[in-house]
C-alpha cells in the first residue's frame, strides 16, 4: 500500500461541494489538478512507510508535509517569475488545497 493520502475518500466529498457552488467545467479540472497537487507535494515529505508509524506518527507526517508543502508554494508564488496569471492562479489554488488537506 502507498503512503499517499486516500484521494478517493477525500475528492469526491470536496469535488461535489465545488461543483455545486455552480462553476463551469474547466474551473471543475483546475480544481482537480490543484487537488491532486496538494496531496502530491503534501505526501513527498512524509519520509517512512504507513508501514512504519503508528496512527500519531502518521498524523504528524501528514501535518508537518502540509506545511513543508506550503513553504514550496510560497516560494514559487514570491520568489520565481511566473509569466502567466493563470500560472499563479494554479500555485494559489495549490496552497489553499494543502491547508484543506
Amino acid at each position: 500500500m502507498s503512503k499517499d493520502i486516500d484521494v478517493a475518500k477525500l475528492l469526491p466529498k470536496q469535488l461535489d461541494e465545488y461543483v455545486r457552488e455552480e462553476h463551469t467545467q474547466e474551473e471543475c479540472i483546475g480544481f482537480i489538478d490543484g487537488f491532486e497537487k496538494a496531496i502530491d507535494l503534501a505526501n513527498k515529505f512524509i519520509l517512512k512507510s504507513v508501514f512504519d508509524m503508528t496512527d500519531e506518527e502518521l498524523k504528524e507526517q501528514r501535518e508537518q508535509g502540509k506545511s513543508f508543502a506550503i513553504i514550496c508554494v510560497d516560494e514559487i508564488l514570491n520568489g520565481s517569475r511566473l509569466f502567466y496569471i493563470e500560472d499563479y492562479d494554479y500555485w494559489k489554488e495549490v496552497k489553499q488545497e494543502i491547508s484543506l488537506l
